[in-house]
């Protein structure tokens, strides 16, 4: 007489259907990292997702609205520069370029000014 298969109920098992548990290498240091990788991933995404095209040139920073706002400074400054001296000579000229000049380098300063005290 043959030994009856265990099982549950009439439900037979099948030592040979189940995987050994030996397969599995995590460990909870393992999972932490994933979910933390997981993170780093998510807000990568967000951030390059709320950039704007200026904020794509001058990279992401905490305070983003007032370096977008000096870099458009700079590009209409310099547009407005570039297009003086396409323009007449005058003296109210040469004074909106020195004004133009000031603005653009305050500007300047400002954007690689908070870029270095990060």
């Amino acid at each position: 007489m043959s030994e009856p298969t265990p099982g549950i109920g009439s439900v037979k098992i099948d030592p040979t259907a189940e995987a050994a548990a030996n397969g599995l290498n995590g460990s909870g240091n393992d999972e932490n990292a994933f979910f933390a990788a997981g993170k780093e991933h998510f807000q990568l995404q967000h951030n390059q997702q709320n950039l704007g095209w200026l904020g794509k040139f001058w990279g992401a920073t905490d305070r983003a609205a007032p370096t977008n706002i000096a870099g458009f400074v700079i590009g209409v400054s310099a547009l407005l520069i570039v297009g003086s001296f396409f323009v007449t000579e005058s003296p109210e000229l040469n004074e909106a370029r020195k004004w133009l000049y000031g603005l653009t380098t305050s500007a300047l300063g400002f954007v690689f000014g908070t870029a270095t005290k990060r």
